[in-house]
């Protein structure tokens, strides 16, 4: 709830005109880039590797399919090709929208996306899960 609160605030603020300062957007970045990156050890690279090459496969097959998507809905609506790509690549909603704002793209459409994905992702989560779960039993290994 906190954060649909501040990003009504941002909303209201950029639609009055206010500009965030360059140092702010690139100590954002900065700080993403660290939180992220603090997760990974060095041993978890080599304890996973299968969980890496899923992991990999996955994000491959996710990336065409965004670019995919994003190339047609540009074509039809007539919004950047760029601004698309980064809408409907996989992501979060900070990380996505600041970087539409250092290359200059569309920040509002990307946000727009990114946050319509998440509503669709939990609003659907239940129903789906309702429907795999009598389909999918789990076997451990062993």
């Amino acid at each position: 709830m906190q954060g649909l609160i501040w990003l009504l605030c941002a909303t209201a603020l950029a639609g009055y005109g206010f500009k965030m300062p360059q140092w702010m957007i690139n100590s954002a970045q900065l700080l993403l880039g660290w939180g992220l990156g603090e997760r990974f050890r060095p041993d978890f690279l080599r304890t996973a590797p299968r969980l890496l090459s899923t992991v990999a496969l996955m994000t491959a097959v996710l990336l065409a399919v965004a670019a995919g998507s994003a190339w047609l809905m540009a074509q039809l609506s007539g919004i950047h090709v760029a601004t698309m790509l980064l809408a409907t690549t996989p992501g979060g909603v900070a990380e996505m929208s600041i970087t539409a704002k250092g290359l200059r793209l569309g920040v509002p459409v990307v946000t727009a996306f990114h946050v319509l994905r998440f509503t669709f992702v939990i609003v659907s989560s239940a129903t789906l899960h309702a429907w795999i779960k009598p389909r999918w039993q789990y076997k451990p290994y062993g």
